[in-house]
């Protein structure tokens, strides 16, 4: 959506902790020996300009938040790729209090979702291959 279809300029994306719980994202706790990563994944080809794609990096700035919460004990590790025609890591995994989105995601190109598809499988390959702890993930 665009400034001229939101006059106020404003996003629809929660900002607060409040704001998520109340949409039913529930805020997971893990154990200290228990590493969960997420890959965010945007879409930044040029159907997503203006605030589509600042929603999208609202959004993965709001999760890493999320995530850092210190009752989560640094439980999580968030890395961040991007696509538009090509698709590329911006960000490996780290952990969620270190997450840092980096300046500059901008809308441009085509949208290429095989080649981010293809992307995001061979960047959780490694940590799907490794071992996991019963009832958890390591991988999302």
């Amino acid at each position: 959506m665009d400034s001229k279809h939101n006059p106020n300029n404003q996003t629809n994306v929660p900002r607060t902790k409040a704001a998520l719980l109340s949409r039913g994202i529930v805020q997971p706790t893990l154990g200290t020996s228990q590493i969960l990563r997420i890959l965010a994944l945007i879409d930044k080809s040029r159907s997503m300009e203006g605030a589509p794609v600042v929603d999208a990096c609202a959004a993965v700035t709001t999760l890493a938040t999320v995530l850092a919460a210190p009752e989560n004990m640094n439980a999580f590790h968030l890395g961040l790729a991007v696509f538009d025609h090509e698709a590329r890591e911006l960000v490996p995994p780290t952990p969620a209090a270190s997450f840092s989105l980096p300046p500059g995601i901008a809308a441009s190109g085509g949208t290429n979702f095989c080649g981010a598809l293809t992307l995001a499988a061979s960047l959780v390959a490694p940590f799907a291959a490794g071992p996991q702890s019963p009832g958890r993930p390591t991988v999302v």
